[in-house]
Order: structure tokens, then sequence, then C-alpha cells
């Protein structure tokens, strides 16, 4: 492995703590934009209330994975 990869692996958690800290907001604006067009490219209008679920459960994943 390259150096430069290991250094990247070794500070990965701090990396996304810095970014969920300091662009938390820009990174749910742009998942909910990605995840919104997805959701109308696959299945039309949605109500606002579905939309919003199933973004919000998409959200998780991202997080979670």
């Amino acid at each position: 492995m390259n150096p430069h990869e290991k250094a990247a692996e070794a500070v990965w958690a701090d990396t996304q703590d810095w970014l969920i800290a300091k662009h938390q907001k820009e990174i749910e604006n742009f998942y909910s934009r990605l995840f919104g067009e997805y959701l109308t490219e696959k299945f039309g209008k949605l109500s606002p209330d579905a939309r919003k679920h199933m973004i919000r459960t998409f959200m998780k994943k991202v997080i979670d994975s």
C-alpha cells in the first residue's frame, strides 16, 4: 500500500467527524437533492411525506455504511 494511502486510511475516521462537524448541512442538502432526483426519476411525483421519509431512510443507510 502506498504510504499516502496508509495515511489517508489512518485519518479516515477523523475526516468523517470533521466533515459532519463542519459541513453537515451541505452534506444533507447534497444527498437530499440527489435522492430527490432519483425518486422523481424512478417514481414520479411523490407526496411530500413519502419523499421525506424515503430520503431520511436513504440518509440513514449512507451514514450506517
